[in-house]
């Protein structure tokens, strides 16, 4: 996503001034292979704007680099996701579970749910999903905890920004209608 220079100056000159925002998105969300590293699961979250034929999808770190990084103290930045995979759209440090605790690496947890992957896909002669759970496991042990890291170190914000989601990273989202039955006399 590119802003023009006028749009970053009035952006920032906003963000800069000691007040509270309120940023909403309400649409299409996907994730892409993470390129740089920053990502547990190795995969940046998107979004997907009106004209994301003709100029992409807006990354996660891009977001973060624009919406969070030029915040100064004082400023509060409420965000509300409405999208699918939009667990971590800002790639805000923390993270925090719906009963207020801050979630952290768990490889014990991950290692448990690798091994009950692999029991399963091995019970149902599944070699090859018993080699992808290991390699998965092995992937995320090897690299969440330094990505987690990296993340901490290099996204922290002086502002207060909160975000909230409609959808984990791995989870996508929809829209039921219920509407009632026409009554026919």
């Amino acid at each position: 996503m590119t802003l023009c220079s006028s749009t970053t100056q009035v952006y920032k000159y906003f963000l800069s001034t000691p007040s509270h925002y309120l940023l909403t998105v309400i649409g299409h969300g996907g994730q892409t292979k993470d390129l740089d590293g920053d990502e547990e699961d190795g995969y940046d979250e998107v979004i997907y704007p009106v004209d994301f034929r003709q100029v992409g999808h807006i990354v996660d770190d891009e977001m973060h680099d624009i919406m969070v990084k030029p915040l100064l103290p004082g400023v509060r930045l409420t965000a509300i996701f409405d999208s699918c995979h939009s667990g971590t759209a800002l790639d805000l440090p923390y993270i925090y579970s719906t009963q207020g605790l801050l979630k952290e690496p768990n490889l014990a947890r991950e290692a448990g749910q690798g091994l009950l992957g692999v029991i399963s896909n091995y019970s149902q002669g599944n070699l090859s999903g018993v080699a992808n759970e290991v390699m998965g496991f092995f992937k995320k042990a090897t690299t969440g905890e330094d990505a987690y890291n990296r993340t901490i170190a290099t996204k922290t914000s002086p502002a207060d920004v909160i975000m909230w989601s409609g959808s984990k990273d791995d989870q996508t989202s929809s829209v039921h209608f219920f509407l009632p039955k026409p009554v026919v006399h």
